[in-house]
């Protein structure tokens, strides 16, 4: 049966008025439109610089800077002085018998002692001392200057041993950069994926928004056409329960719209109030076009990931680490020889004042001595020794077993999300088409329903179908979105090292490497 004219503009103008309230109850969904909004390149400039995650590895790797300083202190030159004054009384056999005597000694002394990174230790030596006796008319001052150095022949011989710790650690600094780096790359990922939830959660709210005024649409329309006695009023009772149940699932949608943005702004570093204020997301899903890699394709990527991830480089240097700390603990297990010689002279003067604390450094020296010492030792047992390199041999094996490991996940985990790209890309293309084929059900559903071939059921099951088909398409826009960031991660393309620190580039996250 026909709609009057009149009856038909009273219904479009209320089914207007309602949809405009009911987009009314979702100021959220609308947020971008009274401002510039969440844009895409914010959210990785604001992650880079108040991650949790990656600020919590910068301090780490600010800690071994430290360690590294620390464990090169070995090798600094230790500088020592000394001066001390010394009054003696004691009995001297004299021709009378037993004579008392007091002497004065004055003292001084500088050394210097380098331990060489080559395993060698250099020691120059000067002393200085100058006695007086009660009575006598002269003072007796003399000194010795003198270049000591220890060589290792066997043990930390050419300096394994004693450099080992802090070749280690250097080693590793080297790779607090990739780790640096990968954490960057993680934070990023994380809060990117979190902006692209937000994003989906903000679309499945229109689509909610739009089913609720569609089905409140039908229910007005229909109770004008009860009233004019052109439908029975059992049809009003389906088609409120569908403007509940729409209206349900709308609440919901809010709700997951409040959800995504607070865990957003967690990744963020954001606090509630500063989580609560976030604007809508303004960056549109990246454009999904068909791809098919060839296996040429699937193991370039797989390639690039083993060569660029900074976790994997990062776990490479620190099984080098853990070789040198190794090669360190075996050479402690040999003895130790080591070859002690000295060069210097000494000086002996004597004279009055106290010209003596100075002048035998470079008067009456009457000639080069010279020393040479073999020292060996060697502790039999050597427990302490060979439980440090047991110790240092585990390590090094569980790291080569990490690094296996780690090369098999990220093969594995390169190519599982090609492959999640690819399917992405050709489920977003069926999505959209079955929306377009949905939308022409509705229109054919509807106008059946207007010649009284279709009943109001007909177009709600069309309506529901369609809805489900946007979602699908939401759904499938966050999927291939997500699976770009994804294999940007698993690939080590999504981060940079500079000398400044990690960068990421926003436009890497919505292209392919």
């Amino acid at each position: 049966m026909q709609m009057p004219n009149g009856a038909r503009r009273r219904a479009a103008a209320l089914g207007i008025g309602l949809a405009a309230l009911a987009l009314a109850g979702a100021p959220r969904a609308a947020a971008a439109q009274d401002g510039a909004g969440l844009t895409l390149d914010a959210v990785v400039a604001r992650a880079l610089r108040a991650n949790p995650q990656i600020n919590v590895v910068r301090a780490r790797a600010d800690a071994l800077r430290g360690r590294v300083l620390a464990a090169s202190g070995r090798f600094d030159t230790r500088v020592g002085a000394s001066v001390s004054g010394q009054q003696q009384s004691a009995f001297e056999a004299g021709q009378s018998g037993l004579v008392a005597s007091t002497s004065h000694t004055t003292s001084y002394g500088v050394e210097a002692t380098r331990q060489l990174r080559s395993g060698i230790t250099v020691q120059p030596r000067v002393t200085v001392s100058r006695t007086a006796f009660e009575g006598a008319p002269v003072v007796d001052a003399g000194s010795s200057v003198s270049l000591n150095v220890a060589v290792p022949l066997l043990r930390d011989r050419l300096g394994r041993a004693s450099t080992s710790t802090e070749r280690a650690l250097r080693q590793r600094d080297g790779s607090a950069r990739d780790d640096v780096r990968q954490a960057a790359a993680a934070g990023v990922h994380q809060s990117v994926s979190a902006y692209w939830d937000y994003a989906a959660a903000h679309e499945r709210l229109k689509v909610y928004v739009q089913a609720e005024a569609r089905a409140r649409r039908r229910l007005d329309e229909t109770r004008t056409l009860v009233r004019g006695d052109e439908r029975p009023a059992a049809d009003l009772v389906a088609l409120e329960a569908a403007v509940a149940r729409a209206g349900q699932q709308r609440i919901a949608a809010e709700q997951a719209v409040d959800e995504t943005r607070t865990q957003l702004g967690v990744y963020l570093g954001l606090d509630l109030a500063a989580s609560a204020a976030l604007p809508a997301p303004a960056t549109p899903f990246p454009h999904a076009a068909p791809w098919t890699p060839d296996a040429a394709e699937e193991a370039r990527l797989v390639r690039l990931g083993l060569e660029r991830r900074g976790d994997l480089v990062a776990t490479r240097s620190e099984l080098r680490s853990d070789e040198i700390l190794l090669e360190g603990a075996r050479e402690e297990l040999k003895p130790r020889l080591d070859l002690h010689l000295s060069v210097g002279y000494a000086g002996r003067q004597l004279g009055s004042g106290y010209r003596g604390l100075v002048e035998p450094l470079f008067q009456d020296v009457p000639g080069v001595n010279a020393s040479m010492r073999v020292d060996w030792q060697f502790p039999p047992a050597r427990n302490e020794a060979r439980g440090a390199a047991a110790q240092a041999e585990a390590a090094r094996a569980e790291r080569a077993l990490n690094v296996a490991d780690l090369e098999r996940r990220v093969a594995g985990g390169v190519s599982l999300t090609i492959q999640a790209l690819r399917r992405s890309a050709a489920a977003l293309v069926q999505a959209d088409r079955a929306v377009a084929l949905y939308r022409t059900t509705v229109d054919n559903e509807q106008q059946k329903n207007r010649l009284g071939a279709a009943t109001l059921f007909d177009v709600t099951y069309a309506e529901d179908n369609l809805t489900s088909a946007l979602l699908s398409v939401v759904a499938g826009r966050l999927a291939h979105a997500q699976a770009l960031a994804q294999l940007r991660l698993e690939t080590g393309t999504l981060a940079e090292a500079t000398d400044a620190g990690p960068t990421v580039d926003p436009a890497v996250l919505t292209t392919r490497p």
